[in-house]
Protein backbone atom coordinates (compact mmCIF):
# COMPACT_ATOMS: atom_id res chain seq x y z
CA UNK A 1 0.00 0.00 0.00
CA UNK A 2 2.93 2.34 0.39
CA UNK A 3 3.36 2.50 -3.38
CA UNK A 4 -0.23 3.57 -3.87
CA UNK A 5 -0.10 6.26 -1.20
CA UNK A 6 3.22 7.53 -2.58
CA UNK A 7 1.71 7.76 -6.06
CA UNK A 8 -1.30 9.61 -4.70
CA UNK A 9 0.96 11.96 -2.83
CA UNK A 10 3.07 12.51 -5.94
CA UNK A 11 -0.05 13.13 -8.01
CA UNK A 12 -1.27 15.66 -5.47
CA UNK A 13 2.12 17.39 -5.52
CA UNK A 14 2.01 17.62 -9.30
CA UNK A 15 -1.52 19.00 -9.22
CA UNK A 16 -0.42 21.63 -6.69
CA UNK A 17 2.51 22.61 -8.92
CA UNK A 18 0.22 22.96 -11.93
CA UNK A 19 -2.26 25.03 -9.89
CA UNK A 20 0.54 27.32 -8.69
CA UNK A 21 1.83 27.80 -12.23
CA UNK A 22 -1.69 28.54 -13.51
CA UNK A 23 -2.08 31.20 -10.84
CA UNK A 24 1.29 32.77 -11.71
CA UNK A 25 0.43 32.88 -15.42
CA UNK A 26 -2.96 34.43 -14.65
CA UNK A 27 -1.33 37.05 -12.41
CA UNK A 28 1.25 37.94 -15.07
CA UNK A 29 -1.40 38.24 -17.77
CA UNK A 30 -3.56 40.35 -15.49
CA UNK A 31 -0.59 42.61 -14.76
CA UNK A 32 -0.09 43.03 -18.51
CA UNK A 33 -3.79 43.73 -18.99
CA UNK A 34 -4.39 40.58 -21.00
CA UNK A 35 -7.38 38.47 -19.92
CA UNK A 36 -6.25 35.03 -18.76
CA UNK A 37 -8.24 32.50 -20.76
CA UNK A 38 -8.93 32.48 -24.50
CA UNK A 39 -12.65 32.67 -23.71
CA UNK A 40 -11.96 35.78 -21.60
CA UNK A 41 -10.08 37.36 -24.51
CA UNK A 42 -12.95 36.58 -26.89
CA UNK A 43 -15.44 38.05 -24.43
CA UNK A 44 -13.31 41.19 -24.01
CA UNK A 45 -13.13 41.58 -27.81
CA UNK A 46 -16.91 41.15 -28.12
CA UNK A 47 -17.48 43.74 -25.39
CA UNK A 48 -15.15 46.17 -27.16
CA UNK A 49 -17.06 45.66 -30.42
CA UNK A 50 -20.37 46.18 -28.62
CA UNK A 51 -19.06 49.38 -27.02
CA UNK A 52 -18.25 50.81 -30.45
CA UNK A 53 -21.79 50.13 -31.60
CA UNK A 54 -23.15 49.89 -35.14
CA UNK A 55 -22.56 53.61 -35.76
CA UNK A 56 -18.88 52.92 -36.42
CA UNK A 57 -19.53 51.05 -39.66
CA UNK A 58 -19.38 53.00 -42.93
CA UNK A 59 -22.73 53.63 -44.65
CA UNK A 60 -23.82 51.32 -47.45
Amino acid sequence: MTDRSERQSHSEQLENIVDDLDEKVAEEREAEGVPGKPSDREQAAAEADAAEGPGQEPPD
